[in-house]
């Protein structure tokens, strides 16, 4: 009897493998998440996982939501005053702990 449980759990560990590791590829919206100080002066971006973004520095601090049209672009909707600037779109990088 000990055989077919060997046999049922090969199978499974077999089958479930591949798809934990299809799952660990970065997304875009994974490895942007967190917050984001700025090199030169005091700005800081932090995204959040639902899709929302906070800003915070000299010009006010401001809330919006941020997606990616493809793989090098992100597009931020900020509300408030800063939402008559209308929706931003800018290529983007992520390298380690930098974002560009």
């Amino acid at each position: 009897m000990v055989l077919p449980i060997l046999r049922t759990t090969a199978l499974v560990l077999s089958t479930a493998l591949p798809l934990i590791s299809c799952d660990q590829a970065p997304t875009p919206k994974k490895v942007i998440v967190g917050k984001w100080k700025a090199t030169k002066g005091k700005e800081v971006l932090e995204f959040f996982s639902d899709g929302t973004v906070s800003t915070s520095g000299r010009d006010g601090n401001f809330a919006g939501k941020f997606s990616f049209p493809d793989e090098s672009h992100i597009k931020l909707e900020m509300g408030g005053l800063a939402a008559l600037a209308g929706p931003m779109v800018g290529s983007y990088s992520v390298s380690s702990d930098t974002l560009k």
